[in-house]
């Protein structure tokens, strides 16, 4: 497999997702003001569920193309952090708006962005699996192990199943709300 350049195996892959996210944001944020509520409606509910589409699959699609086109392992999980965290910061950022920058930075720890970090983890680890089965298809020779992204994959829905099933993330978010006050009341 040959490596490509930086913007070819980083960059490049992530492009297609944050775009998708960016329109997708931007004409969520701004269908309220169409006056044609059926328009509005379709238009807030297509672009709603293209953001988590993206926010909960991206990975996969991030994982696999940048790997194909070289990238080291630590690249590839940094390309497929960044649109998850480009999202979370603006979230951040909203919180920011009403409340203090220090709270806003806090909000990086909510039941949501623990479940997306749990998410990527999972996708990572099958889209390592996937993208060595290919290879191993294609008749070309794998190093390493696949024990690593099996354990990412046991550990990204072990944790998802936990937050899950642990009263749907009500008890994690009494503890995100106490380490709110403690930190800022």
């Amino acid at each position: 497999m040959e490596k490509k350049s930086f913007l070819e195996r980083f960059v490049y892959p992530q492009v297609p997702i944050i775009l998708i996210m960016a329109v997708s944001f931007l004409v969520y944020h701004f269908s309220p003001g169409i006056k044609n509520y059926v328009i509005f409606q379709a238009l807030s509910t297509i672009s709603g569920i293209l953001i988590l589409l993206t926010l909960w699959f991206g990975t996969i699609y991030i994982y696999m193309v940048s790997y194909f086109r070289g990238a080291s392992l630590l690249e590839r999980i940094l390309a497929c952090f960044i649109p998850a965290f480009l999202w979370a910061t603006k979230e951040s950022i909203v919180v920011a708006c009403v409340y203090s920058v220090p709270e806003g930075i806090y909000f990086y720890l909510s039941i949501v962005n623990q479940w997306l970090v749990s998410t990527i983890i999972a996708e990572i680890g099958l889209s390592h699996i996937f993208c060595r089965r290919k290879i191993k298809k294609q008749g070309e020779g794998v190093k390493g192990t696949a024990i690593p992204a099996f354990l990412a994959i046991v550990f990204g829905i072990g944790n998802s199943l936990f937050i899950l099933l642990w009263n749907v993330g009500v008890h994690h978010f009494y503890i995100f709300m106490e380490g709110y006050k403690a930190l800022f009341t």
